[in-house]
């Protein structure tokens, strides 16, 4: 299936590379996903301090993996590219009713 595919081909390289390779790893994170997750930190520690999320939600520390899961194993599931119209249903079926629980509609206190 993805052996005519050259990128997903490359992708798959470069994943099998990074999963072997620890000094690849930290790079990969220190360089393009931590910067991702310190931006998406801050945007829920400021729906957090409006208290529009709880602060001991235990979903606040799954967005990351919810949110940037999907999207990069996208293309593997359905041999198309992950589209924005992808994060906004994750973002409203999925994390914003688990970070949301428990609080009643339109409760910002």
């Amino acid at each position: 299936m993805f052996r005519h595919d050259p990128v997903m081909r490359s992708f798959i390289g470069i994943w099998n590379a990074v999963m072997r390779d620890d000094l690849l790893m930290r790079a990969l994170r220190e360089i393009i996903i931590e910067p991702e997750m310190r931006a998406l930190r801050h945007v829920l520690q400021r729906s957090v301090e409006r208290g529009e999320i709880s602060p001991d939600n235990p979903a606040l520390n799954l967005v990351g993996q919810v949110l940037f899961g999907p999207l990069i194993i996208q293309n593997l599931f359905t041999g198309e590219r992950p589209t924005p119209e992808l994060s906004e249903d994750i973002i409203n079926a999925v994390l914003l009713p688990a970070l949301t629980a428990g609080r009643p509609a339109g409760d910002a206190t």
